[in-house]
């Protein structure tokens, strides 16, 4: 048996074993559809990708510790707070310039992201049903408040 290194971050622990190339648009598809259980974190591979799932998580606690049924809060806790920061991130990453995404999620990979006019009209959409989300959840309560059947 060979004593010698098999590899070069074997041979030098100052080089990081390269990790796979992180495309920006499937970063920005998770934080939109998966964002309240920190997906995107997972994948780009911030520090501490849980913390979303947890805050969502503790955030439900709430709902279901308050005397209010949660039938009748359960749209405000699930969609409004946590989707909504999904939708945030998910624009923050599909308006982030291409070489900035590179320096801060694939740092020494040879390939660069190309993403053009694609991440933008992915935006937009997202914008658009972002924007369709939150405001049916305020015309929803808004109702609700009115009518009587939401209590705080």
């Amino acid at each position: 048996m060979s004593s010698q290194p098999t590899s070069a971050s074997a041979a030098n622990p100052a080089i990081v074993p390269s990790r796979g190339f992180r495309h920006k648009t499937i970063a920005a598809l998770l934080a939109f559809t998966l964002g309240w259980a920190g997906a995107h974190w997972w994948y780009i591979g911030r520090r501490m990708p849980w913390l979303p799932l947890l805050a969502t998580v503790v955030i439900l606690g709430v709902a279901l510790w308050r005397d209010v049924p949660l039938v009748s809060q359960i749209w405000y806790y699930l969609i409004l707070i946590p989707l909504a920061a999904g939708f945030i991130e998910a624009i923050v990453f599909c308006l982030m310039d291409d070489r900035r995404f590179d320096a801060r999620y694939n740092p020494g990979q040879d390939r660069q992201s190309a993403n053009g006019w694609g991440a933008v009209i992915l935006c937009i959409v997202f914008v658009w049903i972002g924007t369709g989300v939150v405001m049916g959840h305020v015309v929803v309560m808004s109702l609700a408040m009115v009518d009587g059947s939401l209590r705080f």
